[in-house]
């Protein structure tokens, strides 16, 4: 469901959609329509499409193959001079962020024996927790409404490809997991999980596999 939405909402919006911008970048080079704005194809991804967060995976998956198709999009559109950009927002103060102790708690609940044995008690609080702090320290979602009309509104020139929606710290931490290798990144991933008590207890304590 998520890949469906995330990603394949993206194309079958840009298939209905592609036709009517071509026409409409057509319609600039004509003398009634020499002072029309460029045609613009605007999508919101993640910031999850440039880093890769743990306990994320299906999500991260679907945002990196958004970013892929508008890359790939803003090259095969540039002949009919269609900006294609992406809005990158951090974490917003959205319903979707408030509910995500709802969405822990039904998954442990739904999780097997062997995997509660490992990460513990304790674990289902500490990520319920990590949850509640991650809304408290997002940005106000107004931000990324700003950014798409800025985006929407921009006149002359080519939209700026990526656009990354969040606090200053936000920029420095992602060009910090683009540029650092990867034993770092994994580090103070790590490091993280630990700390808001991600990390299983015990990672191996499991059944062993049953023989035929």
């Amino acid at each position: 469901k998520i890949m469906d939405v995330n990603y394949m909402g993206i194309i079958r919006i840009t298939k209905a959609l592609v036709p009517s911008l071509r026409i409409f970048a057509k319609s600039r080079h004509t003398p009634q329509g020499k002072d029309l704005p460029r045609a613009r194809l605007i999508s919101i991804t993640s910031i999850a499409g440039r880093s890769n967060p743990p306990a994320h995976g299906g999500y991260n998956a679907s945002k990196h193959a958004a970013e892929s198709i508008m890359d790939t999009l803003r090259v095969e559109l540039s002949p009919w001079e269609i900006d294609v950009s992406m809005l990158e927002p951090f974490y917003a103060q959205t319903p979707l962020v408030a509910s995500a102790h709802v969405v822990l708690e039904r998954s442990w609940k739904n999780a097997d024996s062997d995997m509660k044995n490992m990460y513990g008690p304790d674990f289902i609080q500490g990520v319920k927790k990590h949850a509640e702090d991650i809304y408290e320290r997002s940005m106000p979602s107004k931000w990324v409404v700003d950014a798409a009309v800025n985006a929407i509104r921009k006149k002359g020139g080519s939209a700026k490809a990526r656009n990354l929606i969040g606090f200053w710290w936000v920029g420095t931490l992602i060009r910090f997991q683009e540029m650092a290798p990867s034993w770092l990144v994994d580090f103070f991933t790590k490091f993280v999980m630990r700390r808001t008590g991600a990390w299983p207890s015990d990672p191996f304590l499991i059944k062993n596999a049953k023989k035929d």
